[in-house]
């Protein structure tokens, strides 16, 4: 039984790698211009968390066969250049992850009541936290946890303020960076072989 655990361990770590050496990648800091730093290039970034969130096995029981990313940004410039190049890479092409065909909708944030509003009319499962989204990130987590949508994001800086799940470069490597509460809060179920990939935060 020991060996079968193991097994299956080794197994999803090796489904994360092929996508970092596929990509020929180099760690370095972004370059979107944005304030916070971004670790990893928006492409990696961008995948890896993709693929994390197939192992939330909450999202098999709200859509079996579609996976909804909200693309959260706002008017700030820098907000925008990461939201446009994620789009061109993912929305604009169909892409499916594991067995779940990708949707990729932007959602700007203008105000706390119109945000809640797209986000149920685009049927969100994820949100997708861009760069520029201190001033309003309370508000995003707020309905996050009303509408049980999972944030995701490239800052890891978010994650210690409260998103339940970022990428980040562990010196030769990107590492998973996880917060527990957030993401319970969120109605996640992550499966204990991919938990046990991840960095805890606690605030």
């Amino acid at each position: 039984m020991c060996h079968n655990r193991q097994g299956i361990v080794r197994k999803t770590i090796g489904y994360f790698w092929p996508i970092i050496f596929s990509l020929g990648i180099v760690l370095w800091p972004g370059n979107s211009g944005a304030v916070e730093k971004m670790d990893l290039p928006i492409q990696l970034q961008f995948k890896l968390l993709i693929k994390a969130a197939t192992y939330n096995r909450a999202q098999s029981i709200k859509d079996p066969e579609v996976l909804r990313v909200g693309l959260v940004y706002s008017q700030q410039s820098n907000s925008q250049q990461v939201a446009q190049e994620v789009f061109a890479l993912f929305g604009t092409v169909e892409t499916k992850v594991r067995q779940y065909k990708l949707a990729v909708v932007p959602i700007e944030f203008q105000n706390t009541r119109q945000f809640k509003q797209d986000t149920e009319g685009s049927k969100i499962h994820i949100y997708y936290i861009t760069p520029g989204s201190t001033s309003h990130l309370a508000s995003i987590l707020d309905i996050s946890n009303q509408l049980k949508i999972l944030t995701m994001t490239g800052i890891s800086e978010y994650v210690h303020q409260g998103v339940a799940l970022g990428v980040a470069n562990s010196g030769s490597r990107p590492e998973f960076i996880y917060n527990g509460e957030t993401a319970r809060n969120s109605g996640a179920d992550f499966h204990s072989n991919f938990l046990r990939l991840v960095r805890v935060i606690r605030r």
